[in-house]
């Protein structure tokens, strides 16, 4: 007759089993965040690259630099953000709501993902094709709202649960202009709510969250 298993041998395989799932939970779940934010990001700047060149075939409006046609957008104006993603947007993205904040305009997509769009200032640096647009992008929807337009609740979550990108999709600046070190740490010390150190490090390491990536997800 065979012998089962007792009391004693039980506890001691359902403790292993517990150790073992306590080690190995944390980091199948911070895998998962990281793939959640690597691939939704990776599709977003992709889409923005082809939207923006879409946009500059049918209109002939977005030139070179991708940032002409924002040169009428006046700063912190939602109603000048909403006619943007209306006129030039909207006809080449899935969007599903559009809603205006106090100095931008929040914009929903059909993957879950979502993100606000404002110029910040007018003033223009034309060696970097900065013109003052930003896009900051929510691969969760939810936390685009959770956190409006408020500055100081943005740079909580900069790199965590927001990243900034140029509206054209064109991060290379960034990342050509930033050594690998300077991007690590602008990304753990941002200055302003439109620093896109984070997302620079994340494309410059070919979509791809690294070990030494300064935030917790």
């Amino acid at each position: 007759m065979k012998k089962g298993f007792t009391l004693a041998e039980v506890l001691i395989t359902l403790g292993i089993i517990g150790i073992v799932a306590a080690l190995t939970i944390p980091t199948l779940v911070s895998n998962h965040k990281k793939r959640v934010v690597t691939t939704s990001l990776k599709k977003f700047v992709n889409t923005l690259l082809n939207t923006n060149e879409q946009i500059n075939y049918d209109n002939g409006v977005i030139g070179t630099d991708g940032y002409n046609l924002r040169d009428n957008f006046e700063p912190n104006n939602p109603y000048d953000a909403e006619n943007m993603i209306e006129k030039y947007y909207k006809p080449y993205l899935q969007i599903t709501e559009i809603k205006k904040g106090t100095s931008g305009v929040f914009v929903f997509l059909n993957d879950g993902s979502a993100f606000y769009f404002r110029r910040l200032r007018r003033d223009r640096n034309t060696t970097n094709n900065w013109s003052g647009t930003y896009i900051w992008f929510y691969p969760k929807a939810k936390d685009c709202m959770d956190f409006y337009e408020d500055a100081e609740n943005i740079m909580k979550v900069l790199g965590k649960k927001v990243f900034v990108i140029y509206p054209d999709g064109n991060i290379s600046w960034a990342i050509n202009n930033y050594n690998r070190d300077s991007r690590l740490e602008r990304c753990k010390n941002p200055i302003v709510i439109s620093d896109e150190g984070c997302t620079a490090l994340i494309v410059g390491d070919g979509f791809e969250i690294k070990n030494d990536y300064p935030i917790r997800l």
